[in-house]
């Protein structure tokens, strides 16, 4: 048998295979292993290369707050770098105010605390507002006092209960700031669908009047069975029956609805004229009179109201507060009907829910779904948060200044304050030569236009107080916050914001520049008090100030490379806060803060036919229930156009101190002013949802599209530097021009 045909027997001496064979394979084997190995070798140095620029790129991400390979957005916007310094751990070493605000944020991400609380502190706090426990009836509201539980639940929660307060300007004492009564308008939101025309309503156009009724009443007796099990519990009492509760709810609704067909003016029709002065007392005694002949004796005691209101206050209730302002009177004159002509018990169920609305979403999770619930069922499914990032935006409207101050101490903005300081006065210098070539302004009125222009004074970024040792403790150092008292530390915070603004409105003296209440365009508060967090910008009528908080300077509208796409987002911003001050109200105003005219009376006539122009032009935008209110928005169109037409102007300005910029990679096509109006329609470019314009037609400000085709297609600026046909929608020859 041939070393070939050998067979190897297991146990014996002899091999699997022949020895010849052996060495063969063997040689064959070692060759392949070794091939093997340098391919594993290429494979983990390719591996490693790989990791190292992973690695390199995730680097450089990180730096440039751009995207990550996943896809994913970095972690580079302001909320996001909140959360990460909000949830570190507390030290002593940082401001006591902060620590404040981390145990906030702890307390609202507590959801085991909040459901052991349960429904106890909203008892509690009914209790603390000369309320029931319980759903009201005929024997809780005996000796009820109407006066006292609206005030009480203004100083204690800043709760606006059949009455609104705010700051106004009193035009006849130099600018001193007095109280302003109006309707209330955050509390009555879902109310105002009942007695809203449902094709007017964003999803709600799909739901009928029965349907949001029923929507509504679901969510409220969710509610009431839910309070009304937690406190019968507490007393082994048998609780209410569905049909006791169903007919609570009736009744408070119809309440609500005869209280909102009172509401004669909003804003669409709101002016100036729309707010009269008057006595506390003259007050009382126009109410009184409509109540005449009522079925009932009930009724606001204002002096009572405003005694319990200023309670501990060390300056109480006395003249300097008698004179008020109201904005429509005859919503309060109805309103005394109303309470004059209902049962004591009524009034009482409808204030006890109004306060369990508002409370109810801060406790356990049946409480918060219900709200959820209904939300979704009026608005469509909407995006739900986390908790975390709710917990996080509550806690920085709630303590802006303390949150603001863990930025301000790492973010250094004063390149950026310089740049937009020097971005603003093109704005400025743009304006007045738009004012100098106004062909319809008489000399009288240019040189007091420029003036007012002049004479605007501006803050951007940062409070300086902020970051001088002990300021931040020192403003917020009458609050105290308690451990996993989460309910009670949002009270506490808001009750002194009402001290705070009822102190600085007793112990005021003449006209304020530095402590003024009434500070921005959009009733905020002065500069000291604004979130710098905030992206938004503002312009105050009685400071004559445009207000630049931080939270804007940064990506979509400002740092965006080249200047002529600063120009056109941020600098049309300024542009349009500028010409706020010369808007339809802001002409009413000079350039102190006080509400002077300091127009003749052929001018006013050219202003309002001017104005009527924007009026006419932006209401065919739009269409049946997305039309557009041009009068609605008329303050805002007048800002946009004037904006972006001094902002054009301005990087001009720019151009002529500075070297020429460089292109856009990708867009060299484009010259810069073009890039300039790109940016302006780029920052109102929305991902706008299937009832975006029926939700915006009731804004003030016209919808992203609008604000874009109106304002450009009135810029001769626009349709030169795109070379728009003569009478093509964008170059029509009957432009609307104030500024």
């Amino acid at each position: 048998m041939s070393e070939e045909d050998a067979v190897s027997v297991v146990g014996s001496q002899q091999n699997l295979v022949p020895v010849k064979s052996r060495k063969t394979s063997l040689k064959k084997k070692w060759r392949l292993e070794r091939h093997l190995l340098a391919v594993v070798a290429i494979l983990v140095i390719l591996l490693v290369i790989f990791l190292v620029i992973i690695i390199i790129l995730a680097c450089q991400n990180k730096a440039q707050g751009k995207a990550n390979l996943t896809g994913q957005p970095t972690c580079n916007s302001k909320m996001c770098i909140a959360s990460d310094l909000l949830t570190s751990n507390i030290t002593n070493s940082e401001p006591r105010a902060v620590r404040q605000a981390k145990s906030l944020l702890r307390a609202c991400s507590d959801l085991g605390a909040l459901e052991q609380l349960g429904l106890d502190p909203i008892t509690q706090i009914l209790q603390n507002l000369s309320l029931p426990k319980q759903i009201p009836n005929a024997q809780t509201a005996r000796g009820w006092d109407i006066a006292t539980t609206l005030a009480l639940a203004q100083r204690l929660m800043s709760l606006d209960l059949l009455v609104q307060l705010s700051p106004d300007v009193d035009s006849t004492e130099n600018g001193k700031i007095v109280l302003n009564l109006s309707p209330p308008t955050e509390v009555s939101t879902l109310i105002q669908l009942l007695v809203t025309d449902p094709e007017n309503l964003p999803r709600a156009i799909r739901l009928n009047t029965r349907e949001i009724v029923k929507a509504k009443m679901t969510f409220m007796m969710g509610m009431l069975e839910e309070m009304d099990s937690w406190v019968k519990e507490e007393f082994d009492e048998d609780r209410l029956n569905k049909s006791s509760i169903a007919s609570a709810v009736f009744k408070i609704l119809l309440f609500g609805a005869d209280v909102s067909h009172g509401i004669t003016i909003d804003d669409a029709n709101s002016s100036s004229s729309s707010t009269v002065q008057i006595t506390i007392q003259e007050l009382q005694r126009l109410m009184d009179f409509s109540s005449k002949g009522a079925k009932n004796n009930h009724k606001i005691n204002w002096k009572q109201y405003f005694t319990v209101l200023t309670d501990g206050i060390e300056k109480p209730f006395n003249k300097s507060i008698e004179t008020v302002t109201v904005t429509d009177l005859a919503y309060f004159v109805n309103l005394a009907s109303v309470i004059a002509n209902s049962r004591l018990e009524t009034i009482q169920r409808y204030v006890w829910w109004q306060v369990l609305e508002v409370l109810a979403p801060h406790t356990n999770k049946v409480m918060r779904d219900l709200r959820n619930q209904l939300l979704e069922h009026i608005y469509g499914t909407l995006p739900i948060p986390s908790r975390s990032t709710l917990c996080l935006r509550r806690v920085k409207k709630l303590l802006p200044m303390a949150v603001s101050y863990t930025f301000a101490v790492q973010d250094d903005v004063a390149n950026t304050v310089s740049k937009v300081s020097e971005m603003l006065q093109d704005i400025k210098t743009s304006f007045n030569s738009l004012v100098h070539n106004g062909d319809w302004i008489d000399p009288e009125t240019k040189k007091a236009a420029q003036e007012k222009a002049e004479g605007i004074t501006s803050f951007i970024g940062y409070q300086e107080w902020l970051l001088k040792p002990g300021q931040l403790d020192e403003r917020y150092s009458s609050l105290n916050l308690e451990d996993n008292e989460y309910l009670w530390n949002i009270l506490r915070i808001k009750s002194k914001e009402v001290q705070d603004f009822l102190r600085s409105l007793l112990y005021q003296s003449g006209k304020q520049k530095n402590d003024r209440m009434n500070c921005c365009y959009s009733h905020a508060a002065s500069w000291n008090d604004i979130d710098p967090l905030q992206v938004n910008a503002y312009y105050s009528r009685t400071e004559n100030a445009i207000i630049i908080p931080a939270g804007i300077l940064q990506f979509p509208f400002y740092d965006r490379g080249l200047e002529a796409l600063n120009y056109g987002s941020i600098g049309s911003i300024l542009g349009h806060e500028l010409t706020h001050g010369f808007d339809i109200e802001g002409k009413n105003y000079w350039k102190d803060g006080s509400k002077v005219s300091w127009w003749n009376a052929d001018m006013l006539k050219a202003y309002e036919e001017r104005a009527k122009c924007f009026v006419d032009k932006y209401s065919q935008y739009g269409s049946g229930s997305s039309k557009l209110d041009g009068l609605r928005t008329l303050a805002e169109n007048i800002a946009d156009n004037g904006g972006i037409r001094e902002a054009y102007r301005g990087y001009q300005r720019y151009k002529e101190r500075h070297d020429v910029e460089q292109v856009l990679p990708g867009l060299e096509e484009f010259s810069h002013d073009q890039l300039l109006f790109l940016a302006f329609a780029n920052i109102w470019c929305l991902d706008e949802g299937p009832d975006y314009e029926a939700l915006a037609t009731k804004d003030s400000h016209s919808p992203g599209k609008y604000r874009v085709l109106g304002s450009l297609s009135n810029s001769p600026e626009f349709s030169e530097t795109w070379n728009c046909p003569l009478n093509s929608p964008m170059n029509p020859s009957d432009r609307c021009i104030i500024w």
